[in-house]
């Protein structure tokens, strides 16, 4: 009878398949099969558990065939394996099986291997089981056992059977999988294999297996040759293994068995030999060779399988057929391949220790079994013999792990850098599945400088090669992105070496690298879905490796343009963020160095140019403002791009590059800097330095020195990026930048501020930006931002820096945008207080200051008598015959008594008369002259020369000044001084020059100072006479009508009708309350009609409302939409009701409707013919126009001229059409519906909500910006209209504002940043000729809509009941004009709570006028605006003469003096 055992490899979980008895079926056929098998495994078990006490090893080795042969086809199948693999097939099916007997598995699992009267045979095979089915089992193996199977690995005895080694090389492979098992549950075994010793151990067997046989086969090696032209060398080998492992099995010495590997060689190459030499054909030789080392192979099997036999001793009853069935054919593990397992559990089980214990240093053990000889032999061993099996690949791959887990330790790295590991790991199989583990080895190579110098030290061929390897991995087209991020990992630490850095230049490293970010960045433009993890790491990394190539390049060729000497290749290059900072600043400031980057090329930046890498970076950065996995990678990409800018001839390449959806570059680069919350400092402030870099010219080169063609191109360049700045809205997103709080760190802040300065400054340049800027108060906005800085700085230099130069830009963006032009010591001199001091202070320098001598001497004599020098005063008086002068004068009375702060009284003394505004000298009274100090500050002479000497400033202390707010006066130029005035080269500060500047300071207190001066006097203050036009209308209103009744309203003077508009629109009364007794839904928008006692109102309850004012009841009310409406607009008697989804057209009189279906936010034009809607598909950006008669669809207007624009919905953009019924204004784009093309699209400095046409035709108004429609320019900015929605009335000339909301969301108006609003519950009233502030109205209530009455007679307010519930909201009605009365009921119990309010609010205000700043610039062929916007309170005189109490409104009024 054939025997059912063969001695062969077996089929391991992760080896070549093997046979089974049962040949392969057909997949109808596999559940078939598997019910054989598990029949089988049935009858097994059943037959092993009854022989329990001698269980028998030809079954268990059965049993465990069984389960390999699954496994092994399995993972043929998938093309993978790993631990768990055994579970997911057949094999976890048998496997379960096993499990669920509890008696087979308690015999297998603990009894047969901790029980001492089992056989060694049946240990062994029980120990082969264990290792198949502990996948399965997890942790079900008892302490005892482990313990027991780890003194098996740790016996010292070399095995000397057949049994012993498969016991041992089964326990490693059982503790190989019980180690990664709690890798994969992340749990730890017992410590004490650690203690014990096992990594040595493991280590020692794998140099026995290893150097033992890498020593006998390279003597085989040395004996091989060929017959012919045909190669018999892999036949000898096996033969030559073969005849090894048979004398291995033999306890034979190590020279024995390399002996008998050579002789099985010679015999086998004899036998081809003597074949050729007689028949000359190399064919018939080979197969002579091959018959004979079969016959040979088959000899030593049939010793095998006999010595095999002797170890069952009767175990195996051969007369009984029914175990010979069961048992089928299984395999015995002969000794080679026992030698082969025992390599791959030992490095299996070293990789788990190493990982499991990595904070545990065991490596010295390991050095001492030579671990670095073993992991060379073990590579060696792989080099140039891939067979392209399963087996050798998984076996290359674990190799490659053990080495990679082993080089984590910087001692084991160096010498296996040294010994030529990395030349072996170069020359070994390059297989996908091992890019990962040889990305690891590099990037471990890269931790230190010391293993980078070993790897610097190497000849630069294998440098190339290590490039290659880095480029094969990146264009692999396997989806290997780990392994991708290693190796870009790799090149940004390597890349500061320049023994790398050279190779990767000779080899078009950069070109290879941008490439595959080019590939990133169109699989992310062009994919409908983003990237994966993997994906996104391995981008992130390339930029880093980019970011730290084009760092280096700039180190070098600043090295290069300073004639350094060249840097050594093993040492690092410093390129760290501190060592950069410094080298921007010496680039800015040296003039020699950022001279070279005007005139000079730098090589890497053009490569990087000519392979479009700015473009790839900027589509990359475009996706990571979309994509929140890219963000990592967005700092590396903006630093790199302004590292480009830096070079002249490369920054119109940047600001001329167009994306693939065709957005600019300055738009992706503004979309960064526009969203701060997003992205942190350290990607702001590099956007921020790329725009300085390109609005700005160095500040060494001349601003009129354009001679130079390269200077005239890079002004060239700084002018394109202005506008391109200015076209993608860049002015409004710095201006939200300058002004925006959110960086926490006071450091951050101010940083982020200076640069936002240094680009506005480089944009202000432009005199049309200049202008603009000017138009939208940038002046103002800087002051209030150093207010709330409060010039505090945080103590540390570097914080100190920052701090001075964003006062300094702050003084020179001042100075550009006010139009006053060198005056920087004018400006500095005004930049604490308001910016209308400028033109003041330059008036009071100008203006020649003289006095009457006499009176100085009227005050010497009293400070002399006050000083108790009587005859001193006498003398004086004497000499200079005061006593004449005093009698013409004003009686005098000067102090007396010693003061200690010289001839001025103190301020205690004058008390009786301190509270006087005008204080004057009045007989028995103290003199009220104010007190000054004045200090002479200390300055360096800078020349000797009388004619330019500088007179050194004054501090001047006033009582309406404390100690810390003294006023430093520069002075002009000192005038030529005669010799009685100066000692040598020394100056005196004389009685007259004190004097002269302290008439000076008085004259600058002036609210309208003049040039031209009559002598001033010292005896009494000083004040220029207030400007006044005779023709001005009174102030007072009954003045006003007198006038007007007597000479005719055309007659009634200036500004009358203005007057009687801040008059009538400052005073509104409450007349009625409207809601619906019945319906109590809330209501949200409101609106006249023609008939002006009825007024409609919609909300919640989706009906229709009509209320008539005389009985403020409903009087019709219809259900007119499907969902809450959210727009009511009117027209005449027709009106437009308005939902999320549909639109009714409604006619007042007769309450008929039509339904518009898909539509929304509409509105009538100023005929009343058509109405513009809004598609419901927030997608489409379009304005659909109906036909009210016809009732039609008339045109559509798309906007699709610049693709470039990236939309989002506004929520507070609606449409508006202009006087002139052709014109409409959506979203900032001006339209003419006749050609249904946009006209033109507004530039966004602030966001495009609210606004409207004005009525006079000439103006629209966005948000709180007023622009020309004649030129499209900018001509002020309101701030009072800021966030609100305006309504003008029937005339034109008044603009009513409330805070704007999101219409579509009624719980948005209650936000509470809202709520913080001071037009959260009021409304506003405007002079719509001048854009001056009339009043503000408080309602006490959160305002939703407002509506006004085309006879100006009411307005009306859909007001909440009750601001914190949000069930219920009213209308209310208020007349115009009309004075509100404190008994009425609505509002008798709030008048002292609005009075109150008023009065905090007009507190409030006049302390803000102090910074309030209003500079106009006017065109050539623009009017002179009437005045500045300035805030004042009402004067009694503007009350009726009939002794009307005082209006409580707080209102703007006009600068009547300007």
């Amino acid at each position: 009878m054939d025997s059912p055992m063969e001695t062969q490899s077996p089929p391991q979980p992760e080896s070549a398949a093997a046979v089974m008895e049962v040949e392969e079926q057909p997949e109808n056929e596999a559940d078939g099969e598997m019910e054989v098998l598990t029949a089988r495994v049935k009858s097994l078990m059943d037959k092993i558990t009854e022989n329990s006490d001698n269980p028998s090893p030809i079954l268990i080795n059965a049993i465990s065939t069984i389960l390999e042969s699954l496994e092994s086809r399995y993972t043929n199948d998938q093309g993978q394996s790993s631990t768990f693999t055994s579970i997911l097939g057949n094999a976890g099916r048998i496997m379960e099986l096993i499990k669920e007997n509890d008696a087979f598995f308690q015999l297998i699992s603990s009894k047969i291997l901790t029980d001492r009267r089992y056989s060694v045979s049946a240990k062994a095979a029980t120990a082969r089981l264990v290792f198949s089915c502990l996948p399965s089992w997890l942790y079900q193996l008892e302490d005892d056992v482990l313990d027991i199977i780890g003194g098996w690995v740790m016996d010292e005895t070399t095995p000397d059977t057949l049994e012993l080694e498969t016991l041992q090389t089964y326990s490693i492979g059982a503790l190989s999988r019980v180690f990664t098992l709690c890798l994969v549950c992340d749990s730890e075994p017992a410590e004490r294999f650690l203690t014990s010793g096992l990594p040595a151990k493991l280590m020692q067997i794998l140099r026995i297996e290893v150097l033992c046989a890498a020593s006998s086969t390279s003597e085989t090696k040395a004996s091989l040759s060929k017959v012919g032209n045909k190669d018999i060398t892999d036949l000898v080998k096996e033969f030559a293994r073969a005849a090894e492992a048979e004398a291995r099995a033999s306890k034979s010495s190590e020279a024995d068995i390399s002996a008998a590997g050579v002789a099985a060689a010679e015999v086998v190459k004899s036998a081809a030999f003597e074949e050729y030499r007689k028949t000359n054909d190399e064919n018939v030789a080979a197969y002579a060779a091959y018959k004979v080392a079969s016959a040979l192979i088959d000899d030593f099997n049939a010793v095998a399988l006999s010595r095999y036999l002797n170890y069952f001793e009767g175990d195996w009853d051969h007369s009984n057929p029914e175990i010979d069935e069961d048992v089928g054919k299984f395999f015995v593990v002969d000794a080679e391949s026992l030698s082969k397992l025992r390599e791959k559990f030992c490095i299996q089980s070293l990789v788990c220790l190493l990982i499991l214990w990595k904070d545990v240093d065991f490596l010295d053990s390991l050095l001492h079994e030579k671990a670095v000889d073993v992991c060379l032999a073990l590579v060696q061993k792989c080099v140039g013999t891939d067979d392209g099996s399963n087996d050798y690949k998984l076996f290359w791959h674990d190799i490659l792990k053990l080495v990679c887990e082993l080089t984590e330790h910087e001692k084991f790295m160096v010498l296996f850098l040294d010994n030529g590991g990395l030349q072996k790991l170069l020359a070994g199989p390059r297989i996908p599945r091992s890019f990962h583990r040889l990305s690891s080895f590099l990037c471990t190579v890269t931790r230190d400088q010391s293993t980078m110098r070993c790897l610097c030290d190497l000849p630069s061929s294998v440098i190339r090669q290590v490039v290659e390897l880095v480029f094969e991995i990146l264009e692999s087209e396997h989806e290997y992105y780990i392994a991708r991020a290693d190796v870009s990992s790799f090149l940004t630490s390597a890349f500061s070496y320049r023994a790398v850095l050279d190779v990767f230049d000779a080899h078009d490293g950069l070109e290879k690298l941008v490439n595959y970010l080019h590939h990133s960045a169109s699989v992310t433009s062009g994919a409908s879905t983003p990237l994966t993890y993997r994906q996104t790491q391995t981008a992130h990394e390339t930029c880093a490796a980019l970011h730290q190539y084009i760092r280096t390049q700039l180190l070098l060729f600043v090295d290069s343009i300073l004639s350094v000497s060249s840097r050594e290749p093993y040492k690092p290059i410093n390129a760290s963020n501190e060592a950069f900072d410094s080298l921007f600043r010496q680039i800015r400031n040296d003039e020699k160095l950022g001279a070279t980057f005007i005139y000079c090329r730098w090589p890497s930046a053009y490569r990087f140019i000519r392979s479009n890498g700015h473009i790839t970076l900027l589509e990359l950065c475009q996706a990571s403002q979309l994509t929140r996995t890219l963000q990592g990678s967005l700092q590396y990409i903006i630093e790199v791009l302004r590292i480009l800018t830096l070079i002249r001839c490369i920054r119109s390449d940047i600001i001329d590059a167009t994306l693939s959806n065709g957005r600019a570059a300055i738009a992706v680069v503004l979309d960064v800097i526009n969203t701060p919350a997003n992205f942190g400092p350290e990607i702001v402030d590099p956007a921020l330095h790329m725009l300085v870099n390109l609005v700005c010219p160095p500040p060494f080169i001349p601003e009129d020195d354009f001679k130079d063609r390269a200077i005239a191109d890079m002004e060239k360049c700084c002018c394109l990026a202005r506008e391109s700045i200015c076209e993608n809205n860049g002015i409004k997103i710095l201006l939200r930048l300058l002004e925006s709080r959110i960086f926490t760190s006071q450091a951050d802040l101010v940083r982020r501020r200076v640069l936002t300065c240094r680009v506005l400054l480089g944009l202000a340049k432009d005199n049309s930006i200049a202008r603009t800027l000017s138009k939208l108060e940038l002046a103002r906005r800087l002051l209030e931002i150093n207010r709330d800085l409060g010039g505090k700085s945080s103590g540390i230099d570097e914080h100190n820096k920052w701090h001075a130069e964003l006062d300094q830009l702050t003084i020179e963006l001042i100075s550009v945008t006010t139009n006053s032009g060198c005056a920087s010591t004018v400006a500095a001199d005004a930049f604490t207080p308001p910016l209308r001091r400028i033109e003041k202070a330059a008036i009071v320098e100008a203006t020649p200051i003289t006095y009457n001598p006499r009176e100085l001497l009227v005050l010497i004599h009293g400070h002399l008598e006050a000083s108790g020098l009587p005859e001193s005063a006498a003398i004086v008086s004497k000499e200079a015959k005061l006593t004449d002068f005093q009698s013409s004068k004003e009686q005098i009375q000067l102090p007396c008594g010693r003061t200690p702060s010289g001839f001025f009284p103190d301020k205690s003394e004058g008390s009786s008369s301190s509270n006087q505004k005008h204080p004057v000298s009045r007989k028995n009274e103290p003199s009220t002259l104010p007190k000054i100090i004045i200090k002479l500050k200390d300055t360096p002479r800078k020349s000797k020369s009388l004619e330019s000497e500088e007179a050194p400033p004054l501090i001047i202390r006033t009582p309406e000044s404390d100690g810390e707010s003294d006023i430093e006066i520069l002075r002009p130029k000192k005038r030529k001084l005669t010799h009685s005035n100066e000692i040598g080269s020394e100056r005196r500060l004389t009685l007259d020059s004190v004097m002269v500047e302290y008439l000076k300071l008085q004259h600058s207190k002036c609210s309208a100072p003049i040039t031209t001066l009559p002598p001033l006097s010292l005896l009494h203050p000083h004040a220029c006479p207030e400007p006044r036009q005779t023709l001005d209308a009174p102030t007072n209103m009954t003045a006003r009508l007198r006038r007007c009744e007597v000479v005719g309203t055309a007659y009634g003077g200036i500004d009358v009708s203005r007057k009687d508009r801040r008059f009538v629109y400052s005073r509104f009364r409450h007349r009625e309350t409207l809601y619906d007794k019945v319906d109590k839904s809330c209501l949200t928008s409101i609106a006249f009609i023609e008939d002006p006692t009825r007024v409609a109102a919609c909300g919640f309850s989706r009906r229709l409302k009509f209320f008539d004012l005389s009985s403020a009841t409903v009087c019709e009310s219809s259900v007119c939409h499907t969902s809450d409406v959210t727009h009511l607009h009117s027209h005449s008697r027709l009106l437009l009701s308005s939902t999320s989804n549909e639109v009714c057209l409604w006619d007042g009189s007769s309450f008929a409707a039509h339904t518009f279906d898909g539509v929304k936010a509409a509105r009538f034009d100023s005929q009343g013919t058509l109405f513009a809607a809004l598609p419901s598909d927030s997608s489409l950006h379009e304005i659909l126009l109906f036909d009210v008669q016809t009732l039609n669809l008339n045109t559509s207007l798309v906007d699709d001229t610049d693709s470039r624009v990236i939309r989002h919905e506004n929520p507070y953009c609606e449409i508006h059409f202009g006087p002139l019924r052709y014109m409409l204004l959506w979203e900032g784009i001006l339209w003419d519906y006749r050609s249904a093309r946009p006209i033109h699209r507004f530039q966004e400095f602030t966001d495009l909500g609210g606004g409207g046409f004005h009525p006079a035709g000439n103006e629209v108004i966005i948000n709180s910006e007023v622009c020309d429609l004649r030129n499209f320019k900018i001509l002020r900015t309101v701030p009072s209209l800021h966030q609100t929605t305006i309504k003008f009335n029937s005339g034109g000339d008044v603009i009513y504002a409330i805070l704007r909301r999101d219409r579509s969301d009624f719980k948005s108006a209650v936000n509470p940043r809202r709520m913080k609003h001071n037009l959260f519950s009021a409304f506003r009233t405007l002079d719509a000729l001048n854009y001056t502030d009339i009043a503000t109205i408080p309602i006490e209530r959160c305002v939703l809509d407002f509506a006004t009455e085309p006879t100006d007679s009411f307005v009306g307010l859909i007001t909440m009941d009750n601001d914190g519930d949000m069930k219920g909201s009213l209308a209310r009605i208020y007349d115009v004009g009309e004075r509100n009365n404190p008994t009425d009921s609505d509002y008798g119990l709030q008048f002292n709570r609005n009075r109150n309010w008023n009065l905090n609010q007009n507190r409030n205000r006049n302390r803000d006028a102090e910074y309030d700043l209003h500079t106009v610039e006017l065109d050539e062929d623009e009017e002179e605006s009437e005045g500045n916007d300035y805030e004042e309170t009402v004067n009694e005189d503007e009350e009726y003469e009939s002794g009307s109490d005082l209006s409580l409104n707080i209102y703007r009024s006009e600068d009547e003096d300007n």
